[in-house]
């Protein structure tokens, strides 16, 4: 065996030789692998030899596990090749993404049982909106470590990008069976429930993302702005009220880059809800960017933008609902309030 705390390889892919470090032939039986990992622990303690004895319970989980012995043994038989395959698909996935799909396949179909490669062909054909085909190889990483919440969640964001809320919501739920207070997780499930009118089961799910590090600060933003708006178009006027005072709470006003960030973060959203014509809402956190953004360079042009858009578009719905605004007035309105009518045609009605 190598000396302790070190983990040896059999060349420079950095794989490391865990037979070596058990002291164990490659044809080592599993019982021999057994009593090799026991005698070590028992000679080497933890707390005097904490890097060697994580190396030891590495070795053991591997080389114990039939399916991760195998592929282990299948990444030390190409281990170079199929490393220098997967890191120049790697450099290659932002520029060429199909050549790093080309890549990738080549080195599964050396090593097909290596996890490495697989994970991030899943993550190419995200990128390539093939998610039916990434879905199947996040299924095969699940099966090959289904210990890894990271794998279920990506799994779920997959499902999620596809529309299959219900499959996405059980898959989200498997990576929080093995870690209750995964953030990104959380966040994602509180989505799927938003997208399957669960306004209650999103807002708790949302409280629990801001809760789960005992801390409400900068870094809550994204979910307190998620759960404001929950509330706010649910008609939850008071707890609307008490997250508008919490997020309010949770932004730099040193006009610090950060400040300027969560600002834009809300304007951008309140232009999301103005899109979808959810005036009041849009109003509510435009008054938020207006008690806070105050002497911010370029956010008052912008505020005043969005605030006025706003209101004009607000006040053509209320025409067009009054039984006075009927016909060609009507007409008008959804062509030159809403914003639907090209420049020229404007010019006209204007005439």
């Amino acid at each position: 065996m190598n000396n302790i705390g070190y983990a040896a390889s059999d060349d420079d892919s950095g794989i490391p030789d865990y037979y070596e470090i058990l002291g164990v032939d490659e044809e080592a039986e599993e019982s021999d692998i057994k009593n090799a990992y026991f005698r070590l622990v028992r000679e080497f303690r933890p707390q005097d030899n904490p890097d060697a004895f994580q190396q030891f319970n590495d070795a053991h989980r591997v080389l114990s596990d039939s399916r991760q012995r195998g592929a282990y043994d299948e990444s030390r038989r190409n281990g170079r090749r199929t490393h220098v395959l997967v890191d120049q698909a790697a450099k290659a996935l932002d520029k060429d993404p199909q050549k790093a799909m080309g890549l990738l396949k080549n080195a599964i179909a050396m090593a097909p049982n290596v996890a490495r490669p697989r994970a991030l062909l899943a993550q190419v054909l995200i990128r390539l909106e093939e998610y039916e085909n990434a879905e199947k190889q996040y299924y095969w990483l699940i099966r090959a470590n289904s210990h890894d919440e990271t794998l279920y969640f990506k799994l779920a964001r997959c499902l999620w990008l596809q529309k299959r809320l219900p499959e996405a919501e059980e898959a989200v739920r498997g990576a929080l069976k093995i870690n209750a207070r995964y953030h990104d997780a959380l966040m994602l499930l509180s989505r799927i429930q938003e997208a399957m009118d669960q306004p209650i089961p999103a807002a708790n799910t949302l409280e629990l993302a801001i809760s789960n590090d005992g801390m409400e600060n900068y870094a809550d933003i994204d979910a307190l702005l998620r759960l404001l708006v929950v509330y706010l178009l649910a008609d939850y006027e008071a707890d609307a009220a008490d997250v508008s005072q919490r997020l309010l709470a949770v932004i730099p006003c040193d006009g610090s880059d950060l400040m300027e960030k969560a600002v834009q973060r809300i304007l951008r959203r309140a232009n999301e809800l103005y899109q979808s014509e959810h005036f009041r809402a849009a109003r509510c956190l435009l008054d938020i960017v207006a008690e806070r953004a105050e002497g911010m360079e370029g956010v008052a042009e912008q505020l005043e933008t969005i605030t006025h858009a706003v209101a004009l578009r607000n006040e053509a719905r209320q025409l067009q609902k009054d039984k006075l605004a009927e016909g060609a007035l009507k007409e008008y309105l959804e062509l030159r309030y809403l914003d639907r009518a090209p420049e020229s045609l404007r010019q006209k009605l204007e005439v």
